[in-house]
């Protein structure tokens, strides 16, 4: 069973209606279907596309890919458990694919890594709407940067950074990651990069007071960089 990450009741409002969001997750199932994590301004919710990878008229290529923004129409099946519901995805239409990230290596693999943080946050936690705009920046970010290994990697940070702070979990004076906070993402300056290994340690510092992942060298391959 997909399990909706909110109220039952939510769920059932929301049967027969459109939803808008960034996919954050994509597994295959049976071979033709795909299990998605949609972040929505109202939050995450998981879906379930029958048939997905065989329908070019209800989904046409690569629109459930993960960080495209779409609109789906969701359903639900006519006998539910209440405590568990399935929302499935009768149709989607693509919104923004954020054109300039995948044609890069290093773009698609920053993406992954940046999908891979939101999805192990403890859903319902999010300020969702403030997280879900900042989502959306970090990807047009993204899209329009230069491909440079340093810059995307500090634009990482500096998501990972902004996230933090708007969960309450980072202090606005923290003077360490100032820097990475109240810069524009991707808008750091020559000598703020050349001391990204400083600004990682004390990513990683925080992240570990919190009970949460260490980060992966911007050297090493990210596993999240695969589609799971």
């Amino acid at each position: 069973m997909i399990k909706l990450w909110g109220l039952f009741k939510l769920v059932r409002e929301m049967n027969g209606t459109k939803l808008q969001g960034i996919i954050t997750r994509q597994n295959l199932h049976l071979e033709k279907d795909l299990l998605i994590d949609l972040l929505t301004p109202q939050g995450f919710f998981s879906l379930y596309a029958r048939g997905a990878l065989n329908s070019r008229r209800r989904f046409v290529g690569g629109i459930l890919e993960v960080g495209n923004f779409v609109e789906v129409l969701t359903e639900l099946p006519k006998a539910i458990e209440q405590q568990e519901a399935i929302m499935f995805i009768k149709e989607a239409k693509l919104i923004k694919c954020f054109e300039g990230i995948r044609n890069s290596y290093s773009k698609v693999s920053v993406l992954y890594k940046v999908m891979d943080f939101m999805n192990q946050w403890p859903k319902g936690r999010y300020e969702e709407w403030k997280i879900f705009s900042l989502l959306g920046v970090v990807l047009e970010c993204l899209a329009q940067t230069a491909n440079d290994h340093l810059v995307l990697h500090s634009t990482y940070l500096q998501f990972i950074v902004k996230s933090l702070y708007l969960e309450g979990l980072l202090r606005s004076d923290t003077t360490t990651l100032n820097v990475l906070l109240k810069s524009p993402l991707g808008g750091l300056s020559g000598p703020v990069l050349k001391e990204l290994p400083k600004y990682e340690i004390a990513v990683n510092q925080v992240l570990e007071q919190i009970g949460f992942f260490r980060l992966e060298s911007k050297k090493q391959p990210a596993k999240s960089a695969v589609l799971r």
